[in-house]
């Protein structure tokens, strides 16, 4: 881009007419601060397509110099053309007619600014094309064959790892209908223990459906039954449920077993109707209140041990059958089918009638009364 040419230096001519100016106006002539700011206020607008030279009048009407014919015929003046100061010297005036004849205006191209948001787009675009370019090539590739296993000092190749197993498919639908549990194995022979003392205690030999053994406790009963099983033992115990009530228990043994029945705990009364079963031994070990023993009609002799004392006893037999007694520690009155003896001894032993089979009662501790009886 061209540009105006200013010279370096005045003339003499010049000089003295500043001089004589600047006498007139009574103060020294100093440059104007503005034409030399980056933000002068000519500079705020948008660029003009020609420049008038210094003292030329804003306000003429004749043509522009860039449209007068020719070159200046006088050429530029002495010492070149003068940059614009802001004011308009007497030079200036006594010349400006004729330099806005005689000299041409200087014409700058003025560039036009490259519009940015077109090279932003661009660029934008073509990051966008270079994603989208990765990912489908990383979508599209095949899969590069998996690495072999990794060997190690001598070419052994590490074993590989199976692939896990996953979990077959699962048909939904209404399940098959379970079997039915086999029912329990019943011993030919077993014991029965209670191992507790309670209130109440009552056993009986019968059926039992499902099993060998049935233990309840009645409803307002104070105690919970428990049961074990260990082989052929059944032990069965109880357990407080804090409330006040009888703490009876019910026991039903099968009457497909042949029992051997061992009472541990004590109890204020306790009946024990066996009758109905196959009875091997019976064991009284804890103190008892009021028992009854109802008996089975038995081949051989039924031992029965008395190792707590007793107040009241009464037992039944099928029929009349061979009783043989030993009092220990002696009893108050015992009565064997009808027969009564008062005042037992101690070490005392009594039998009834003769034969084979029948009771053997070995009693350890006292007795009160004792009463045997027939069905």
């Amino acid at each position: 881009m061209d540009s105006p040419v200013v010279a370096g230096a005045e003339t003499a001519a010049e000089t003295a007419a500043d001089t004589a100016a600047a006498s007139e106006a009574g103060a020294p002539r100093l440059p104007d601060i503005s034409d030399y700011w980056p933000d002068a206020p000519q500079r705020l607008g948008p660029p003009a397509d020609h420049y008038e030279l210094p003292g030329a009048d804003p306000d003429r009407t004749t043509p522009a110099w860039h449209n007068l014919a020719g070159p200046d015929p006088a050429g530029p003046p002495a010492g070149g053309y003068r940059p614009a100061t802001g004011r308009t010297t007497a030079r200036d005036r006594a010349t400006v007619d004729r330099a806005t004849v005689d000299r041409a205006t200087v014409e700058i191209p003025v560039g036009v600014r490259p519009h940015r948001s077109f090279w932003r787009s661009a660029v934008v675009l073509a990051t966008l094309l270079g994603v989208g370019g990765t990912l489908a090539w990383a979508i599209a590739r095949p899969d590069p064959e998996p690495p072999g296993p990794p060997t190690f000092a001598g070419g052994a190749a590490s074993p590989v790892p199976s692939a896990a197993v996953t979990n077959p498919p699962v048909a939904i639908g209404t399940p098959p209908p379970s079997r039915p549990a086999p029912p329990p194995v019943v011993p030919a022979a077993a014991t029965f223990e209670f191992v507790d003392n309670t209130t109440e205690l009552n056993v009986t030999i019968g059926e039992v459906a499902g099993g060998w053994f049935r233990v309840t406790s009645p409803r307002g009963s104070g105690v919970v039954p428990s049961t074990e099983v260990d082989g052929t033992t059944l032990r069965v115990g109880i357990e407080p449920t804090g409330t006040r009530g009888s703490a009876r228990v019910d026991v039903l043994l099968s009457e497909e077993v042949d029992w051997t029945v061992r009472t541990r705990g004590g109890f204020r009364t306790a009946a024990l109707d066996l009758k109905d079963g196959t009875v091997d031994r019976v064991d009284l070990l804890g103190g008892i209140g009021r028992l009854d023993l109802t008996l089975p009609r038995q081949r051989a002799a039924l031992p029965i041990v008395l190792a707590g004392g007793v107040e009241r006893w009464r037992i039944t037999t099928a029929g009349e059958v061979p009783v043989r007694a030993a009092f220990r520690r002696g009893a108050g009155t015992v009565t064997v089918y009808g027969d009564r003896d008062r005042g037992v001894r101690r070490g005392d032993e009594l039998t009834v009638g003769a034969g084979s089979g029948g009771l053997d009662l070995n009693a350890e501790e006292g007795v009160g009364t004792l009463t045997v009886s027939a069905r």
